[in-house]
Formats: structure tokens, C-alpha cells, sequence
């Protein structure tokens, strides 16, 4: 959504007339009182995460709509200032306590409009920005240095007025910054999968100090209506991105409802795309969660085991509801859930010599449970490789082995199939008892079997 205060930001000349489509010059929080009523008269703009971005009065004129909206409990998710510049009776520029995260670009030392620095955002010093297809004024230009970085790839890349990112740019703008591809709008959610990564992805300077364990930037108090305040929920980082049936996947979230005298409520869906609104209708998992109004910011983590009916691959939505008001979030990271494939169970001859000792075969798994000690059930160290052991015991003596790994995957031709033998060899345990296993590191679901003679 653009908004176009043009109109109302120029001052009046007495030489103008009224088709000159200037004005007397508004304050920022005079157009930022006209922007929010219009939002929160129409409250299907504000489901959505909000990312504001304001250039030169701009910057003053978005932390304005940010403290309104957060006035009825509504969080930004990110707030980018670009060369903040805020004059007469415009509103400072301020990071106030519903933005979850604020970015400013800002350079200094300029002969007509400088920027400034912002408390509780992450700022980034531009310094002197000039050079082959740039604007005049160093001031416009922290706008045409933000363009750069969402078009990051493209070089030269054409804007208005015949403006250009060269390649002179490229090399001279954005120093340890990959040419503009890993600053600027890097941050986003549109570009981060990992909301609460720091540092090269999201520095932990502009976060909010209650999803940053304290680390965060400063936030600006507000005060709050005394009703209507809108529930939140804010979606961060899924680390697997492809799982089977049955595994478990966390899915963590932020949320919060400013009143405590209210209850609300959260859920997860499974959906096709980045709008709850496109057919298909998304899809329940698991239940709804209830919660009640707190002042600070909860974190959430359901942890979720998919069913054959929820094989595919879509993205995981989160919904935040009141009775009333309504919020959604995405996790950015599209998941595949897989069948999981059942293994036929092999046949094998034991042919002993003499007693049979005592030994075991590992059954079928899915490898999905955190080992603790060496015989535990075994994990995926990586997605789809999993660590598995073989364990032989003979409680009379000394025995010769083979063990033999064998995969199973359903549909694929020749399966199941071997692996190869991975040890043999002859084992003195003077008659004592004793357990040996093996470790092999293999890919999907796994059988171990052996034959073991009695020496």
C-alpha cells in the first residue's frame, strides 16, 4: 500500500494557486491520525503482518501510524526509517513498544537534509552516497540505496527519473554487504526465513527485547485504548523443512492480547500459499489453544506430528483470533511431509555351530527420538540420514559375525536392498557377557540383521 501525502507535506507558496494541488504543510501526526482511523475502519488491512517504511518525513510520519496502531494493541512487525528527517512539529522519530522489529538507514554531514540516528532500531550509517546513475541530493539517494537491495540481483536496475543502480554503485554502496543482497530489505519477512536469527540475518540491535531474550533495542511506552485492542501472533522459524508422518515439528510463535480481561485464541492450519483467503480453505492441525490477555509478549511452541492426511507440501499458517478481531502469520519456509513407508521383514538364515547364542535385531523405526547414551534410539543427525546400531550379545563366549544393513523404500525398484556388509570378524569376550553394537549412517528407514555363529 502506498500512501501519497504529497499533497499536504509541501509548503503553500503565496505564488501557488489552488490548482497547484499544494496546501498549508500537515504535521505527521495530523496525517498519521487520518491514515490509522482509515486502517482501523478497515480492519482487513490489519490482519496481515504490517512492515512500514518512510523516507525523510516519512520516517516520522510511519512511527506516528506505528504508536496509533499500537494504541489498540496492533503489533508492527517492522518499521524501516530511511534518512529520517522530521521538521517543526512532526512527531519524533521513536521505536515504540508494539514494533517487533525496526531497521534505519541514515547518512550524516550532508550541506542541506541529514538523517538521523534512531534509538532501538538497528542503524547503519550510509555515509556519502554519490556515483554513476544516483540522484543529486545524498538524501534521496538512501532510498535509491534500499531499492538496490530488493532488486538485489539485477544490475543496472532502472528507477524514476532515470535514476540507476550501476554497477559503480554495486561495488561502492554496500560494502560487506554482497552488493546490497545481504542488507536492507534482507531483513524483511519476505527475504528471512529465520525471524529470530542475529546478526548477518536480522540484527539482534532492532529486535524487541521480549523475542530476543533481553538483547534487544529500547522500545517507546504508549498508552492504550480501553477497549478493542486486537490480539497478535507472529511466526518465527521452522527448522526442518521436509519430514515424515509421525516426526515432530516445532512451530514456535509470539503472541500477546493487551487485554487482560479478554481470552483468545490460536491455531495452526496447513495451506497452499501466503493468503488465507485463496481457495483452498486451509486446513486445521491440531487444537485450538486458549489464552488469556497478558501485558507481555508469550512465546508458544506446539509441537506437531503430522498424519497420512497431511502428507504434501504447503506452508503453516497461524491464527489469532478474539471473537472479534482477527490476525494471521505464515511461517515463510514451505514443508513436505512424506508417507511413511512400511519395510517388508527380511528373511534370514542363522546357521549355528554348536549352542545358539542370544542376539537381537533392531526393529523398524522411524528414528525420530533424541539419543541419550550410546544404546538409545537412534536420530536423524541431518534431514533423511539417520545414525542407526546393530547390537549382538552371546552370554556363553566368543562368536563370529556378519551384520548386514538393508533399506527398504517403498516404490523404489529392487528394494529392499543391500547396503553392504559393514563388519565381520571373530569376537573374544573370554565367556564373559558383553554387548557390541555398530554405528552406520544411512539414508531413510533401516533394518539390521546378522548371522552369528557359535564358535
Amino acid at each position: 500500500m502506498l500512501l501519497n501525502w504529497a499533497p499536504v507535506a509541501r509548503f503553500k507558496k503565496e505564488s501557488d494557486d489552488e490548482s497547484s494541488g499544494k496546501n498549508d504543510k500537515e504535521e505527521t501526526g495530523t496525517v498519521a491520525d487520518a491514515f490509522a482511523n482509515h486502517l482501523l475502519t478497515n480492519p482487513e488491512y490489519l490482519r496481515y503482518p504490517i512492515h512500514l517504511i518512510g523516507h525523510s518525513r516519512g520516517g516520522s510520519l510511519v512511527s506516528a501510524i506505528a504508536r496509533r496502531l499500537g494504541s489498540r494493541g496492533i503489533w508492527i512487525d517492522q518499521m524501516t526509517t530511511l534518512d529520517p528527517h522530521p521538521i517543526l512539529s512532526d512527531e519524533d522519530v521513536l521505536v515504540h513498544e508494539n514494533i517487533l522489529f525496526a531497521d534505519n538507514y541514515f547518512r550524516e554531514g550532508g550541506i542541506l537534509t541529514n538523517g538521523e540516528h534512531v534509538n532501538g532500531a538497528y542503524n547503519r550509517n550510509l555515509g556519502d552516497l554519490d556515483g554513476e546513475g544516483a540522484y543529486s541530493s545524498h538524501h534521496s539517494n538512501v532510498h535509491l540505496w534500499y531499492f538496490g537491495t530488493i532488486n538485489y540481483l539485477q544490475t543496472p536496475v532502472v528507477y524514476e527519473g532515470g535514476t540507476f543502480i550501476s554497477n559503480q554503485i554495486r561495488d561502492s554502496w554496500y560494502p560487506g554487504s554482497s552488493r546490497g543482497k545481504n542488507t536492507g530489505h534482507y531483513f524483511s519477512r519476505l527475504r528471512s526465513n529465520d525471524r529470530l536469527c542475529t546478526g548477518d540475518c536480522r540484527p539482534s540491535d532492532g529486535l524487541h527485547p521480549d523475542i530476543s531474550l533481553g538483547n534487544g533495542g529500547v522500545r517507546e511506552p504508549h498508552e492504550y485504548s480501553s477497549g478493542g485492542l486486537w490480539p497478535n501472533v507472529s511466526c518465527y522459524h521452522i527448522s526442518q523443512s521436509q519430514g515424515t508422518v509421525g516426526q515432530t515439528f516445532t512451530l514456535p510463535v509470539y503472541h500477546q492480547d493487551r487485554d487482560v480481561k479478554k481470552e483468545y485464541y490460536l491455531a495452526f492450519y496447513r495451506d497452499d500459499d501466503l493468503n488465507p483467503f485463496n481457495p483452498p480453505v486451509p486446513v486445521q492441525i491440531g487444537p485450538v489453544f486458549k489464552g488469556l490477555g497478558e501485558n507481555a509478549i508469550e512465546r508458544f511452541k506446539y509441537e506437531w506430528k503430522p498424519t497420512s492426511g497431511d502428507v504434501g507440501s504447503y506452508y503453516i499458517q497461524a491464527k489469532v483470533w478474539d471473537g472479534t478481531h482477527t490476525r494471521y502469520d505464515y511461517f515463510q519456509k514451505k514443508i513436505t511431509i512424506l508417507d511413511n513407508p512400511q519395510i517388508p521383514t527380511p528373511t534370514r538364515t542363522k546357521t549355528p555351530l554348536g549352542a545358539i547364542p542370544t542376539w537381537t535385531r533392531t526393529p523398524t523405526r522411524t528414528f525420530t527420538t533424541v539419543p541419550v547414551g550410546p544404546i538409545s534410539t537412534p536420530t536423524p543427525t541431518t534431514p533423511n540420514t539417520h545414525i542407526v546400531q546393530a547390537y549382538f550379545l552371546d552370554a556363553g563366549g566368543d562368536y563370529a559375525f556378519t551384520e548386514e544393513v538393508v533399506v527398504a523404500v517403498t516404490g523404489v525398484p529392487g528394494s529392499p536392498f543391500t547396503v553392504g556388509h559393514s563388519q565381520s570378524g571373530l569376537i573374544d569376550v573370554s565367556s564373559s557377557q558383553r554387548l557390541e553394537w555398530h554405528d552406520y549412517t544411512l539414508c531413510t528407514r533401516v533394518q539390521i540383521y546378522a548371522d552369528i555363529q557359535d564358535v
